[in-house]
């Protein structure tokens, strides 16, 4: 992707938006307690409560963070969910998996890459469970046999009459030939 050049324009509009009272100037309780009080929550919200296939109920400021997450996701930016610990951000981020999964295609959304430190892998695991119901998850780690299956049987787009994966040639936008990787969101904790 290209960047997009700054223009005076474009500088104005962010400070007005950001100038604005939001999650990211007055801190996600603070723009929840807001948005309740006025009593509606951003004009882009897509949840308004907690949705019926998530595994828990949601705080305020975690449904107002997955708005945030899923109108990124659907505008095609690329964003960071930063908060203090203890906030529920894994919360937030497996709760945007699903919706994507619910949302956006059902089985045929992702696969979705999560990388994590390994001594955090089996509470992501765990919550991945409890609150996204509808994913399944696999851990890539292991023996590199192990790895190898996942790899071969996840990771990749499968044409739908052979079953096979689907392959690009060298002349494609990457420049080599290979299997065609189908990762839809990657998130980095």
């Amino acid at each position: 992707r290209r960047m997009r050049e700054l223009t005076p324009a474009a500088l104005a509009s962010s400070h007005a938006v950001l100038g604005a009272p939001n999650a990211v100037t007055m801190g996600p309780k603070a723009a929840a307690a807001a948005a309740a009080k006025n009593g509606s929550a951003n004009a882009a919200s897509v949840f308004k409560h907690s949705p019926a296939w998530l595994g828990g109920e949601l705080f305020p400021y975690q449904l107002a963070g997955l708005n945030w997450l899923y109108s990124s996701y659907k505008d095609g930016r690329g964003v960071i969910l930063a908060d203090e610990m203890g906030l529920g951000k894994t919360v937030q981020a497996l709760a945007l998996l699903e919706a994507i999964h619910q949302l956006d295609g059902g089985p045929r959304a992702g696969p979705h890459l999560v990388v994590v430190p390994k001594s955090t892998i089996g509470n992501w695991f765990r919550e991945a469970r409890l609150w996204a119901p509808g994913l399944v998850v696999s851990m890539y780690t292991g023996y590199q046999a192990d790895r190898s299956v996942i790899r071969d049987t996840e990771w990749y787009v499968t044409d739908i009459d052979t079953g096979r994966p689907v392959t690009v040639p060298s002349s494609s936008a990457h420049g080599r030939a290979g299997k065609l990787v189908a990762i839809d969101v990657l998130l980095v904790s």
